[in-house]
């Protein structure tokens, strides 16, 4: 089937990339069974009842991942008073439990940073099966469309899709802010920060709590 070989053909390429990335000895008699794999994955996925265009998806509300997928929510806010740039960015399995979250202030960052570096930090954690939501359209639209941007924001959209290759399954979806509140708590709480990245594991801060409970209890 042509489907089938197209997507060895992305493993294949998936690993090269790995190799010029990483360094790490290619190994291509996996291809087979991950090809199975994935596929079986994606008509899984596929079966969700997602409204929205191609894979621009929306969504009101946060929900769990599918069993066996995690879900990074990202988000970029500038403080009403210091002026600064933050960012907040919440990882969770299917549990709906926080794996990681972290929390950064930079006047230079924008919603496609987040996403860049909520992919690199996906990377670093070997997460291979991900949904990855932001409230912000333009850039979801750009990441599932095929426009090239001779821009910054298109360095980095072109940045983001050349790293999509290394995940098995990856979906990005436009979601209302609604559905986004842990992630921008996060990036409202790094505008009153130093500056410096912040991450914790298991234990939220206090402040976010209560919306990881409203998004567990939907």
């Amino acid at each position: 089937m042509l489907h089938e070989y197209l997507v060895m053909c992305w493993r294949v390429w998936g690993i090269r990339n790995s190799f010029y990335q990483t360094g790490t000895a290619p190994d291509f008699s996996s291809v087979p069974n991950w090809r199975t794999e994935y596929i079986d994955r994606l008509k899984s996925a596929n079966q969700l009842q997602y409204t929205g265009f191609g894979h621009c998806l929306l969504a009101a509300k946060w929900k769990k991942p599918p069993h066996g997928f995690f879900k990074l929510n990202v988000d970029a806010r500038r403080g009403s008073c210091s002026n600064k740039m933050g960012f907040g960015a919440v990882l969770r399995d299917a549990n709906g439990k926080i794996v990681e979250q972290a929390g950064q202030a930079d006047t230079l960052l924008m919603e496609a940073n987040v996403v860049l570096l909520g992919i690199k930090w996906l990377l670093e954690m070997q997460v291979r099966d991900i949904e990855i939501e932001s409230d912000s359209l333009v850039v979801i639209r750009y990441l599932t469309g095929n426009d090239h941007l001779v821009s910054s924001l298109g360095h980095l959209i072109d940045d983001i899709k050349s790293l999509t290759a290394s995940f098995r399954v990856i979906f990005f979806k436009h979601v209302l802010s609604t559905g986004n509140q842990l992630a921008y708590r996060l990036a409202k709480l790094a505008t009153t920060g130093s500056g410096s990245c912040s991450t914790w594991l298991q234990h939220p801060p206090p402040c976010i709590s209560h919306w990881l409970s409203i998004d567990n209890n939907d």
